[in-house]
């Protein structure tokens, strides 16, 4: 076998492992937000939303940009790799030390005293994670992200199983604290099993310095990005209160679920192949848009669907209590089906090596992003969704689009079959809703028939290079 047949092999093994592993974490995932939001109150989500903010931003900074080099690099000495190591712990460290400095001002801040505590408490899983960065992203680095996959599955089903029964003793927020600090206590202990390394008590900075020059544009293009990602949720939870925030918070993270469910895994089992064939423009192509184009296939009609049954979802899962976070569900829906395309494009600005421009891009959506939450203030948090949905069709996807067409394999018109199964899905699917609006069955199966129908009638514009053995091995599922 070749060396690229056997590559491709690797990378189909680990995108079907992966897909099925983020499968079963996204239906736990799912059944446990179910819970949660069902018996906590919009103020529990609305504390959280805040502590992860900030730890979410303090979570950039303990890896320094450098965990993508290691997926991404050639040759990495074992210096090299214990330099890596211990500058995360002592970025760890301090950062550990500085949240507990600020807790008490973002409490004050936010006139919200059992922040601080919160805060804190998140800080274990915080400092648990970053243990593992290391060895997890050589694990990624070795094509072992099936291994990562089942490792995430099994500790998801542990962490959320003790959540679910906890919720006998106390329904608040400690519930998904708790959650999160079984997850990072499990994850940590089986990468170590998996990956026994132990790091040499070496330091040189000057060994690692190309993967900080790398690494420092990623930082930055992160920091802005999670920046202008989450001001909605400090001018929200500060301007319109806690309680508000965690309506919008509910509508933010139940929307991003499947989409990060699908993305995140197939990223992170797609990068080093494409790392691999960057300079194979035929073969990079194909494992980009015969990727890509999997996700729209999935997700648009899902989505079209999602905007429909909205009411009756949030009904008739969580009640009458979170009737504002449909409005901002839906208006949310509409900027996803942009960025289900556009999230993808880190894939190949990483795997390129244009870290620049990964900066240069982050600095500009982030303005606009900024720009976008502010300015619609003055019309509330439905103005606020509405103003960053039109910029970011009118600004931010002509943008990126021609930043990463202007260099590289990939170029506009390599666009067009994906452009044309994703007006196909949505025409399909409003089409049908609209022929089948009076048929006599609950929404849940209405929306899955539906569902089922668009996905057959849309799989022939998958590509070509798409094996039909692959499409007949679909067409029993649907």
């Amino acid at each position: 076998m070749s060396y690229s047949s056997k590559l491709a092999s690797t990378t189909i093994g680990n995108i079907k492992i992966s897909m099925l592993s983020q499968f079963l974490r996204f239906v736990i995932q799912i059944i446990g937000n179910l819970v949660f939001t069902h018996f906590l109150l919009p103020e529990d989500f609305g504390h959280i939303a805040v502590a992860q903010t900030v730890i979410g931003l303090l979570n950039i900074f303990k890896d320094m940009g450098l965990m993508q080099p290691i997926i991404q690099f050639g040759r990495i000495s074992k210096i090299q790799k214990s330099s890596i190591f211990w500058l995360n712990i002592v970025v760890t460290t301090i950062l550990s030390i500085l949240l507990v400095l600020i807790a008490p001002i973002i409490a004050t801040f936010f006139q919200q005293g059992e922040l601080f505590k919160i805060i804190c408490l998140l800080i274990i899983p915080f400092c648990l994670n970053s243990l593992g960065m290391v060895h997890e992203a050589f694990l990624r680095r070795y094509l072992r992200i099936a291994l990562v996959a089942r490792i995430q599955l099994f500790s998801i089903v542990v962490s959320y199983s003790m959540a679910l029964i906890s919720l006998y003793f106390f329904k608040n927020y400690y519930i998904i604290i708790l959650q999160q600090i079984v997850f990072a206590a499990i994850n940590l202990l089986f990468i170590f099993i998996y990956y026994r390394w132990v790091p040499a008590f070496v330091f040189e900075l000057k060994r690692i310095s190309s993967f900080y020059k790398f690494g420092i544009d990623v930082l930055g293009s992160n920091i802005l990005n999670f920046s202008s990602r989450n001001i909605d949720n400090i001018l929200i939870g500060k301007a319109f209160g806690i309680s508000i925030l965690g309506q919008y918070n509910r509508a933010y993270s139940l929307l991003t679920l499947p989409l990060n469910q699908i993305n995140n895994p197939i990223g992170n089992a797609l990068l080093p192949t494409l790392s691999r064939v960057k300079d194979i423009g035929e073969s990079y192509r194909k494992v980009y848009f015969g990727t890509v184009t999997s996700i729209v296939f999935i997700l648009y009609p899902a989505f079209v669907l999602g905007f429909y049954f909205a009411q009756d979802l949030f009904d008739f899962f969580f009640g009458d209590k979170w009737d504002l976070s449909v409005v901002y569900f839906k208006i949310l829906i509409i900027n996803s089906f942009m960025q289900i395309i556009t999230n993808t494009f880190g894939w190949l600005f990483v795997s390129q090596g244009r870290s620049k421009d990964i900066f240069h891009w982050t600095l500009i959506g982030s303005s606009i992003n900024i720009v976008a939450f502010v300015s619609g203030m003055n019309w509330g948090i439905t103005g606020m969704i509405w103003l960053y949905t039109i910029l970011g069709y009118a600004l931010k996807a002509p943008i990126i689009t021609w930043m990463l067409c202007k260099a590289g394999p990939i170029q506009l018109k390599d666009f067009k079959q994906l452009f044309v199964l994703a007006i196909a899905s949505i025409i399909t699917t409003i089409s049908l809703l609209f022929l089948l609006e009076k048929l006599s069955l609950n929404f849940l199966m209405k929306a899955g028939a539906i569902y089922l129908i668009v996905l057959i009638i849309t799989l022939p514009l998958l590509p070509h290079y798409i094996s039909n053995k692959l499409k007949n091995k679909l067409y029993p599922f649907i």
